[in-house]
């Protein structure tokens, strides 16, 4: 099974790619098996620049 995962950040909290990790953890305790790829959502407010080094 193939799952894309597309999250944003949480505000003064995570950036968009912390939280895809934390959601592949969890899916992965679900079916360890799966494929995921982590799309990071951005729209260009807080946490661009930084996005672009994760």
């Amino acid at each position: 099974m193939k799952v894309v995962m597309i999250p944003s950040g949480f505000k003064e909290c995570l950036h968009a790619g912390e939280v895809g990790i934390a959601m592949e953890r969890g899916a992965r305790r679900y079916n360890n098996q799966i494929d995921v790829e982590i799309l990071p959502m951005i729209d260009g407010g807080e946490g661009f620049r930084s996005f672009r080094h994760f």
